[in-house]
């Protein structure tokens, strides 16, 4: 998104059409980005209302592009999704004694393990 008027022709030499109208630099580059996004060359340059900005397109792609400007904006004015609640990781109480039950059978076995360190050469599936 360039300043320079001299940049609005394309190589072929054709103009570059306005697209938008924005109040303000920041908006115009914003959908300056919207237009870049879709692999389109854009212009943003001062307009005739002081303070305002126009953004300019490839005149072929113009409608494509004015119709992606009015859905961004539209998205951008859609009421956002409400966020998921937080997980209620006590619903289920169920869960914790298995939980609860398998660290005690793990805790178990390696207490075993070292009253007994004859038990892993008795015990592991990978002999010699």
């Amino acid at each position: 998104m360039s300043h320079n008027p001299d940049e609005a022709a394309p190589a072929d030499g054709e103009e570059l059409l306005e697209v938008g109208e924005y109040p303000s630099l920041d908006q115009a580059h914003e959908h300056g980005l919207v237009v870049l996004a879709m692999r389109q060359p854009c212009l943003v340059t001062p307009a005739d209302t002081p303070g305002h900005f126009t953004l300019h397109a490839d005149p072929l792609a113009a409608p494509a592009v004015v119709r992606e400007l009015e859905a961004y904006e539209n998205e951008k004015d859609a009421p956002m999704q409400p966020e998921p609640a937080e997980r209620d990781w006590f619903r289920h109480r169920a869960g914790w004694e298995v939980y609860l039950l398998w660290l005690l059978a793990l805790v178990g076995c390696f207490y075993w393990q070292n009253q007994d360190p004859s038990l892993v050469e008795r015990a592991a599936s990978s002999g010699k």
